[in-house]
């Protein structure tokens, strides 16, 4: 048997269900993943999609009009005292 690493995964496992973590560490067998691994996992994909993009909008539009970075560099924020 090949001797595996106990991992952060092995020792939550183990919190949980001793067994479980038995089984993590003694076999080879993989479960299959749970729906809400999955939907995260989508969800990580989409936004990873939606900034990529959202950069290529930002960096094209500041390509093509540099004087946008020099407007909004110069704009000054003004706090009003609400006391």
């Amino acid at each position: 048997m090949q001797k595996k690493r106990i991992t952060f995964e092995i020792v939550v496992a183990y919190s949980q269900c001793p067994q479980k973590a038995f089984f993590l560490l003694c076999t080879d067998e993989q479960g299959t993943p749970h729906e809400y691994r999955d939907m995260l996992d989508q969800q990580k994909d989409r936004n990873g999609q939606i900034t990529s993009t959202h950069l290529k909008y930002i960096s094209n539009l500041l390509a093509k009009s540099p004087c946008i970075l020099e407007m909004t560099s110069s704009v000054k924020v003004k706090h009003h005292d609400t006391s």
